[in-house]
């Protein structure tokens, strides 16, 4: 009777063990997802950017009054997303919260077999 509750006890702690794995990978696929559509954010940003700088400089017959005034509006975007930062961090953790909640409920687990069990 005690060898049977040592070897539940020992299968309990590797299934837990194997849990926190699958958790874990879970959250890092989801992180390393994240930033990588960031990234790609990032590099459209910085590409209109240049677009805008040039358009405006064409239609101002002067390209550097063009990427003055895109840097301008870029300035003015990063104000706007600097006086209304608490409103946007709460409406980020929401829905980083309900994205990793469905993330984390829509996955399998992991079906560990008993090798003393009995069928």
């Amino acid at each position: 009777m005690l060898n049977t509750l040592k070897s539940y006890l020992n299968k309990r702690l590797e299934l837990a063990g194997l849990q926190a794995q699958v958790l874990a990978s879970v959250l890092l696929a989801l992180l390393g997802h994240l930033l990588l559509e960031a990234f790609i954010v990032l590099i459209g940003l910085f590409l209109l950017g240049i677009a805008l700088g040039f358009a405006l400089g064409q239609w101002l017959d002067n390209t550097a009054l063009g990427f003055l005034l895109a840097g301008a509006c870029f300035l003015l975007l990063s104000l706007i997303v600097y006086f209304c930062r608490n409103p946007l961090r709460r409406y980020l953790q929401q829905h980083l919260d309900q994205l990793l909640t469905e993330t984390l409920n829509a996955r399998h687990e992991p079906e560990i077999s008993d090798p003393d069990a009995h069928e």
